[in-house]
This record gives structure tokens, sequence and C-alpha cells, in this order.
């Protein structure tokens, strides 16, 4: 929600309007500030959309900074302009139109003449997270990647998880994927881990994004006392220790595939996983498998083409060489000794 002193964080201090005020004692509640017309948090988007100061002169000068310094790293993919993104006092679907959407185009085309190969994530707004639905537009430019965040409405609003809504609600996600050409990473998702729930919610995100062929990433994990907020969503205790929910992260998935994913879906009850793929041949299929759910091994079955595989438990992973074109099924079972 823009800056610390609106119960958020990202912006700088000085980015914010003056006097700037005090950090409220209780920030549980912070998502109001979406919601509260006239809310400090709203007026100080305003500022950042309209320039004022040149604070998105600012901005742009940060991530042309950021583009230059990360991006020999290896381990850095791309760049997210803006996380959940909050239109102030504007009409939404004038400001999406004529401001969040040009920004995105412009700023993200910047970084990727500055970083050859670079991926640009986009945000849709923190309240089309509940909803999964936005009026973004497809961008008009390449290797953009949709990042947008899921929560069940319940999550923040209270009523029932109703667990069976969840897939429908990342298939709306998906949707995108097969609308705009682009693709789609659930940017965050997560629940408070002292549900009673959070596992089986858990688990249903998981299920659900791998029906739909979706990537994400989950929210959140602390390891300080000092919460993002105090809501409850880190995956590990301030101990370290792991939490129920975080046990229903560790699956098997399709790491790197050589042909294109038709199906892939793991059962946590059985530990058996299966991956159908239109295979490219002689190439090599790559599958997340963690050791800790198999600690006699996995049976590696290849039906439809001919082929070859190997696990190697140090790494968690088990490769997979097809020697022909065409449909075929991997499945990943425990071994029974």
């Amino acid at each position: 929600v823009f800056a610390q002193p609106y119960c958020g964080d990202g912006f700088p201090i000085w980015a914010c309007p003056q006097p700037v005020p005090k950090t409220p004692a209780d920030c549980k509640l912070w998502f109001l500030a979406y919601l509260t017309p006239g809310s400090p948090s709203e007026l100080a988007f305003d500022r950042f959309w309209k320039n004022e100061d040149g604070l998105m002169d600012a901005f742009s000068a940060m991530w042309v900074h950021m583009a230059k310094a990360a991006w020999d790293y290896d381990n850095v993919i791309g760049f997210e302009l803006i996380n959940e993104p909050h239109r102030g006092s504007e009409d939404e679907a004038s400001w999406i139109a004529e401001t969040l959407q040009p920004f995105y185009t412009e700023l993200g085309t910047k970084l990727q003449a500055l970083a050859d190969g670079a991926l640009v994530f986009f945000d849709s707004t923190g309240l089309d997270a509940t909803t999964q639905q936005t009026r973004l537009q497809a961008p008009e430019a390449a290797a953009f990647v949709f990042a947008p965040h899921y929560y069940h409405m319940a999550i923040y609003a209270g009523g029932d998880l109703d667990l069976s809504k969840v897939s429908e609600g990342l298939g709306r996600w998906a949707q995108k994927h097969l609308d705009w050409k682009l693709p789609v990473l659930v940017g965050e998702y997560g629940i408070p881990r002292s549900s009673e729930q959070a596992a089986p919610y858990l688990r249903a995100v998981m299920d659900a994004l791998d029906t739909h062929l979706l990537h994400g990433t989950a929210w959140e994990i602390s390891t300080t006392v000092d919460e993002w907020n105090d809501e409850g969503m880190s995956l590990i205790d301030f101990d370290g220790q792991e939490t129920a929910g975080l046990a229903e992260l560790v699956r098997v998935y399709p790491s790197a595939v050589a042909g294109s994913v038709i199906s892939f879906s793991f059962d946590a009850e059985s530990k058996s996983a299966e991956l159908v793929l239109d295979a490219a041949p002689e190439g090599i299929t790559e599958l997340s498998v963690p050791s800790r759910l198999y600690p006699n091994g996995v049976q590696i079955t290849i039906e439809g083409a001919a082929g070859c595989s190997h696990y190697d438990s140090k790494l968690n992973r088990a490769y997979v060489r097809l020697l022909e074109q065409g449909t075929a099924t991997i499945r990943i079972e425990a071994n029974s000794i």
C-alpha cells in the first residue's frame, strides 16, 4: 500500500505527500486503504501517477539502474515493474487504459532494450486478486508475463472458504494465457497458517495450478517476528519450523520439458505424478522430484514412446529422454520397498 506510513512498503518515504503520517500501530486491516476514498494511500498514488515532483521519472531511473546492475546475474530472469498497482482516486477503467497500460509498455520496453532477453512481469490490481478479473488488456510488447495475484475472497472478507471455487478462480487467470498468448505466473497466493484449512487450501491451489498449467509463487516466508502486517501467512514459524501448509508445496513438477505439455497432475496422497506431453525426439525432460517424499526411491514408467530415465535423489531430479516424436506419458510413483 505504497509505503510504510500507510501500512505498506516499497516506495521511499520521500515519495510520500507531506506531512508524512506516523505508521498506524495496527496494520492488520491494511487493505482497507484500497477501499477508502480520499485515504492517504490513495492520494500518494495520485501523486505518483501524475508524476508530481518527478516521481515517475525517478521510478523509471531506478529501474534502469536496477536492470543495468542485475541483469548479468544468472539467477535474474526478469523484472516485475510494480506490485499491486492502485488507481488512486482516478476512475479505474480510464486509469488502466490511459495510465497503467502505457506505463507497463513504455517502461517494460525500455528495460528489455537494456537487458536483452529479460522477461517483464506485470501485475493487475490488488482487488483483482480476489475476483480474478481485470480490465487490463494484452500489452503491445513481446516477452511480457502476466503476473496477477490470487486470494480466495473469504481469506480477507471471512465466510466460507469454498475449496471447490479455487480451480474456477485460477482458471479465469489461466484464460488470459489463451486470450493474450502470454505466459501467466500467479505472483502471490497464500493463507494464514493458523487457519484449519491452510493445508487443504494450499493443496487445492497447487492442484489447480497443475490443472491449468500455471506457474505460481507462494506468499510468503518470514524468519523473524516482524511479519508482514501480522497477516500470519508465513509458511514457516519464527524459529524456522515448517508449517503444515508448507508440506503441500513439496511436490513433483515438470521443470524443463522437451516438447510441449498436454497435461500434468500430482496426487499428494499416493505421491504419484503423471506428465503427458507432445515429445520432441532426443530432448531431455526434467522433473523436480523431492527426495523427502520418496525415501525408497521412485519408479519411472514411460508410455507411448521409447525412452530412458534416471533419478538423482541428491539433486531431487528425474531425467527422461524420449527417442520418438509424438504423445507420451511419463509416470512417477513411489517405490514400495
